[in-house]
């Protein structure tokens, strides 16, 4: 989804999400606990966009569903809307997304 508004709205909620994880990460002290404390925050941000917009458009998707009925690609959109789970944080669907991703890399 390309709208102004839905990107801010995805902006504003990774902001918050990815918050605490990349404060661990710059108040971190000494080299090997600031390398593991930022490893984690490695690709988080790009993630948790890419996963809020996809749980964001599943949510919008699951509330209008009648509307899609009997549309082109409707199906399709069911079966990837499927794993997504509206009670996850938004900050573990930014870890899911990101470890499905290098799981789908390493695969390929």
């Amino acid at each position: 989804v390309t709208s102004l508004v839905f990107k801010r709205k995805t902006e504003e909620l990774c902001k918050v999400a990815t918050a605490e994880t990349l404060a661990r990460c710059k108040d971190a002290v000494g080299k090997m606990l600031r390398r593991n404390a930022c490893k984690e925050t490695l690709g988080l941000e790009d993630a948790c966009k890419e996963a809020l917009s996809e749980k964001l458009f599943c949510t919008m998707f699951r509330r209008h569903a009648s509307q899609f009925h009997g549309m082109e690609g409707e199906l399709e959109q069911e079966a990837s809307c499927a794993h997504i789970n509206p009670m996850e944080t938004d900050l573990e669907a930014a870890k899911n997304w990101r470890s499905l991703k290098h799981e789908h890399a390493f695969l390929h």
